[in-house]
């Protein structure tokens, strides 16, 4: 039995645990790694128990989701504030500038998530100097996807697509913290926070990682989702050999992006399908079939930790390009300095606050003005509730929520073991998960009916948030 006080004994027995990794390097003794746990999810365990110092507690003080770890405002208050001429936002946080744009190489453009943005910024601190290797997530034979370091650019845009899969640091930590070198890293929000705690605890990390670039994040999943979706159109999800997120489609809306996946038949054959947002991926995704359970905690949307955060243009202008659009928010000099030396290679165009905001609204609804009702009820059901910063707790709400979260709960939990349980047969999977689907339906009709009475709320209570902020 765990007796000592660390990541497995207040993190991982709480299912909080994302599995990002960063405690894994702090261990003085070595013992923590990361693994995939029944469900399909990187989590953190332990070799050796006794091994572990009774006053330690440094995994603790890295771990995003630890009540020892300080939280999004007072790291950024640390690192951002001093920044001559920076703005804040309760939302967004600290920032510089805020764009707009793409990349003009449409052949990269195409194959790149939004307008390029992201993986252009990745490109251009390598080949300007400004660090000597870049750290994304790319394709893996083994694992389907992993973090990899990249010393050119090509290697750069092998990871030029977002990844909806399960991903850790840990084999990659203890080679950044021991080199030479200096790395830029691009992660989500959870992870971010991660590195820069562990620059805060090992203060020569922040020469090795100068550059943090952070993407925003709904919630991340375990690998039942893809399995899922494999197995859904009649692909083997128990040999799934490549997936491709994110492809354009020049007959869809920008939105409307899809999944290629390939996979091995029982025979060995190899076959492939694209399946699309709309055609059904959208609601597995919208419903958390396959959420971690911390994200229903975390508060972070616009990846408030990072030098620079990159986001779809999810506006209503944009939509009907299926090409792409990025927005950045640059809290770094030395990012905005690169922006104006190759601004010929892009197109940007500044961009409100106010429609930085807008554009990833339904995040904004789940995470921000969600996360107090659902600490309520989650509280309710006898979990532990990580402490949470008092500017995220500011609520809306609307008549059908309470039910509708503890819908959405229901399903991320019942979806995982539903999947185990019938053996990832989707036919047994589908038959069983539908009860959630109707309830879900059913909930959805209710919130209709209210939906000018709610929109009337809505405004008000943001109104008056706005004020007395």
């Amino acid at each position: 039995m765990n007796t000592k006080i660390n990541v497995i004994s207040e993190i991982v027995q709480h299912n909080l645990c994302v599995g990002c990794g960063v405690c894994t390097a702090i261990c003085p003794q070595k013992i923590l790694y990361i693994r995939f746990s029944e469900h399909g999810e990187y989590l953190a365990d332990i070799t050796e128990q006794r091994k572990c110092g009774d006053k330690c507690s440094l995994c603790l003080s890295v771990c995003p989701f630890s009540d020892s770890s300080p939280n999004e405002s007072e790291i950024t208050n640390s690192i951002f504030m001093q920044i001559p001429n920076i703005n804040y936002d309760s939302l967004i946080g600290f920032y510089l500038k805020t764009l707009v744009g793409s990349i003009l190489n449409e052949d990269k453009r195409i194959e790149s998530t939004s307008g390029g943005l992201a993986t252009w910024i990745q490109e251009k601190l390598l080949l300007s100097g400004a660090v000597d290797a870049v750290i994304n997530v790319q394709p893996d034979t083994d694992l389907l996807f992993s973090y990899k370091i990249c010393n050119t650019a090509d290697e750069i845009k092998t990871g030029a697509r977002s990844c909806y899969y399960p991903v850790e640091l840990s084999k990659l930590l203890d080679t950044i913290i021991h080199s030479n070198k200096r790395f830029a890293i691009i992660a989500l929000p959870c992870v971010c926070k991660a590195i820069r705690n562990l620059q805060q605890k090992m203060p020569y990390c922040r020469k090795n990682i100068p550059f943090i670039l952070g993407l925003t994040c709904g919630h991340n999943v375990s690998k039942g989702l893809i399995e899922s979706v494999c197995a859904r159109f009649g692909g083997n999800p128990h040999n799934i050999t490549s997936v491709k997120f994110r492809k354009k489609d020049p007959m869809r809306y920008t939105s409307d992006f899809g999944i290629e996946i390939k996979y091995a038949s029982t025979a060995g054959d190899e076959h492939s399908f694209t399946t699309h947002w709309t055609d059904g991926y959208g609601k597995y995704w919208t419903n958390r079939l396959f959420a971690l359970h911390a994200c229903n905690f975390c508060d972070d949307i616009y990846a408030e930790c990072a030098d620079a955060s990159f986001m779809d243009a999810w506006l209503s202008r944009y939509k009907e390009d299926w090409r792409g659009h990025t927005i950045m928010v640059s809290r770094s000099e030395k990012i905005n300095k690169l922006i104006e030396q190759y601004k010929e290679e892009i197109s940007q165009t500044p961009i409100s606050i106010k429609e930085v905001i807008q554009s990833q609204y339904s995040n904004l609804i789940f995470k921000r003005y969600k996360l107090k009702q659902r600490i309520k009820y989650l509280k309710g059901t006898g979990l532990r509730i990580p402490q949470k910063r008092e500017s995220a707790l500011h609520s809306i709400y609307e008549i059908g929520d309470q039910e509708e979260i503890a819908l959405l709960y229901e399903i991320s939990l019942a979806s995982k073991h539903l999947w185990n349980q019938c053996d990832k047969n989707y036919e047994q999977f589908k038959g069983r998960i539908q009860t959630y689907f109707v309830e879900v339906d059913r909930v959805e009709k209710r919130k209709r009916i209210y939906r000018y009475l709610n929109a009337i709320l809505r405004r008000l209570q943001l109104l008056l948030w706005r004020l007395q902020s």
